[in-house]
């Protein structure tokens, strides 16, 4: 599995619990494989806060989603990386998903957000993509790497396409990298972090994602670099 893994910080008391439920947002929300889970206010949002493990997926049970629109606000912490999932079956254990990994800049970067890319398959399809969220983008804004950033992904059929923040083009486009046939819940992912405003919308809303022949693309801004299908 290519999400980093975490260990409770000596001391630390936590209690596995393997699934249960949670009301957030006028949202009943199921988890699976979590240490804990709480509505708590975190840097100015009224939040979900998720501290479970690297397969931690929490998600609406009663949601039929295969292409669509999904959108959410999304603080990370330290060695951490969250991110969207979506077509779950099979209780949580199989789900396809778009992970991030906020992290130091490199020098040699010339401006690009998405630092790197790198699509694995085991349970559901992974797209997990490393940001350079320190210093200052290309537009002058600086970066906090375990504060609030927004991200949407459009899904259609085989393909999926991710947006960070106020991008008005996908940083990031994958197509025919999904199997494009199952369909299923939709929710959060990942070890430990706080989410907020989760919304989705179904496939009337991509009408702008176009099918071209496979492969990974960035446009001329964003260079999804390093990719290993």
């Amino acid at each position: 599995c290519t999400c980093p893994l975490a260990y409770p910080e000596e001391g630390e008391q936590v209690t596995q619990r393997t699934h249960g439920t949670v009301e957030f947002e006028g949202k009943r929300w199921a988890f699976e494989s979590i240490h804990d889970v709480s509505v708590e206010e975190y840097e100015g949002k009224t939040s979900l806060w998720v501290h479970g493990r690297a397969n931690t997926y929490v998600y609406l049970p009663d949601t039929e989603f295969r292409d669509g629109m999904i959108e959410v606000d999304i603080a990370a912490q330290p060695r951490f990386s969250p991110g969207i999932g979506f077509r779950g079956r099979g209780d949580g254990q199989w789900y396809d998903k778009v992970m991030f990994g906020p992290a130091r800049r490199s020098p040699m970067n010339g401006g690009s957000l998405l630092e790197q890319a790198v699509i694995t398959r085991r349970e559901g399809t992974l797209v997990l993509l490393r940001l350079g969220m320190s210093g200052e983008d290309v537009a002058g804004k600086q970066f906090d790497p375990y504060g609030w950033f927004h991200v949407k992904i459009v899904v259609r059929g085989q393909g999926v396409q991710v947006y960070v923040d106020d991008c008005r083009e996908p940083m990031f486009i994958a197509d025919r990298v999904l199997d494009g046939r199952g369909h299923g819940t939709v929710g959060v992912c990942g070890n430990h972090f706080y989410f907020a405003n989760f919304r989705h919308s179904p496939r009337e809303q991509t009408a702008g994602l176009k099918e071209r022949p496979g492969g990974v693309s960035g446009n001329s801004r964003f260079v999804a670099d390093g990719v290993k299908p």
